[in-house]
């Protein structure tokens, strides 16, 4: 999809409604976003306002299930503007890199917010953040209430507030290339809990950020030290009665190949959340990190399963498939996997204890690729599918896997 000004929802629901669930396989692609129409660039580009507008769209564009890649798009100077032999990083350049800055796991946000005002928040064990903007004319005060604070480190946790607005972070309007953080102020406390009130300009950004003084290391992780040849997608597309295509339970899966991480979410009772990635040169043993929030009761749906399958590859093709499980499970599941063996469950089944709803909280996995493989499986290259499955574990299920 490549759109310019225009709601990027209905673009989307077109763009489902043409593939319809025959093509679970192809994701959906926006390779270019802007929020001015063509016309108006040339006076709007490279302010506060496109920033502030920008992550209001990216907001959006993150409730898209299967939308896989999103990518903001204009001429040169809407991210970096030459100016005076000098390459100056503009607002929506700053807004980008302040979002990169977020942990992924998304935490609700409550209350109420002035007309014109949105905001994402994220935490995890590392650090914590909210994101402000507001697109009207008008300077906003907002006051807000972090919760689930990591606790301050030996005193290496700050508390570090950043402006976006015509006179922080904008080169182009009346400020100066320099951007930083406008407040740090070392925590020692171990409170949970963090109250803030931040002045938002109109048009303009706060970014609030509590945690870790440098190193995240879920952020700033290298993938894994094998060969990434290929990633799987899937989106869990169902037509309705008037030809219209939708994502059974709202359930997501995508796989960040830098980090070599997985995730995956079901926000409805029945949906599967499917992501894989295909290696060569894996190891024998391949260490996994498991997050999960998981229902405390077992799933109802007869195709529930919350898994990491391995399909190795020889040279002649998939030769054996088998599934890492934790206690969701359902043994009449009939939904296949679209790639690999494709069977609905797998050739081997090992239950993994890591995986059990009492653990997935946090456990690590060691998947002992190896001691499973078929025959000569070293010897053709160490390559396999890995697939990442979350089906129908519950309302607001989700899960994140580290690899190495």
């Amino acid at each position: 999809m490549n759109n310019y000004g225009e709601a990027l929802s209905d673009f989307a629901d077109g763009a489902r409604n043409a593939l319809g669930g025959d093509f679970n396989t192809v994701p959906l692609i926006q390779a270019q976003f802007g929020v001015f129409r063509p016309g108006e660039w040339e006076k709007k580009g490279g302010t506060a306002l496109e920033a502030a507008r920008s992550v209001a769209a990216l907001e959006k564009a993150l409730r898209i299930p299967d939308l896989q890649t999103f990518t903001f798009s204009g001429w040169l100077p809407h991210m970096i503007a030459f100016k005076g032999g000098t390459a100056l990083r503009t607002p929506l350049f700053n807004a980008l890199k302040l979002y990169a800055r977020m942990p992924d796991r998304r935490t609700p946000v409550r209350g109420g917010l002035p007309d014109g005002v949105g905001a994402m928040a994220s935490g995890d064990e590392h650090r914590s953040s909210v994101l402000v903007w507001n697109e009207s004319g008008e300077s906003r005060t907002i006051q807000l209430e972090l919760a689930d604070v990591p606790p301050a480190d030996g005193g290496r946790t700050e508390l570090q507030v950043y402006h976006i607005d015509q006179k922080h972070g904008s080169p182009l309007e009346h400020s100066g290339s320099d951007f930083g953080p406008s407040e740090t102020v070392r925590l020692r406390g171990h409170s949970r809990k963090l109250s803030k009130t931040v002045t938002v300009a109109g048009p303009g950004l706060v970014y609030v950020e509590v945690g870790a003084v440098s190193h995240h290391p879920v952020l700033d992780r290298d993938g894994l030290s094998a060969t990434l040849v290929r990633k799987h997608t899937y989106a869990d597309r169902v037509t309705g009665p008037k030809g219209t295509t939708t994502v059974r339970g709202n359930a997501y899966g995508c796989y960040d190949a830098v980090r070599a991480i997985a995730y995956l979410g079901v926000e409805g009772d029945e949906g599967t959340g499917l992501c894989g990635a295909e290696y060569r040169d894996l190891p024998q043993t391949l260490d996994t990190d498991v997050r999960a929030e998981l229902p405390d009761h077992q799933p109802a749906s007869s195709e529930a399963l919350f898994g990491i399958r391995v399909d190795y590859v020889l040279g002649h093709g998939v030769a054996k498939s088998v599934l890492w499980h934790g206690d969701i499970l359902d043994r009449r599941r009939t939904k296949p996997l679209p790639w690999g063996r494709r069977g609905a469950t797998a050739d081997e089944l090992v239950h993994a204890p890591e995986l059990d709803r009492a653990r997935a909280g946090h456990a690590r996995l060691a998947l002992a690729l190896g001691a499973h493989a078929p025959s000569g499986w070293a010897r053709s290259g160490a390559r396999a599918i890995i697939s990442f499955w979350m089906d129908s574990t519950g309302p607001g299920s989700q899960a994140r896997f580290l690899l190495g």
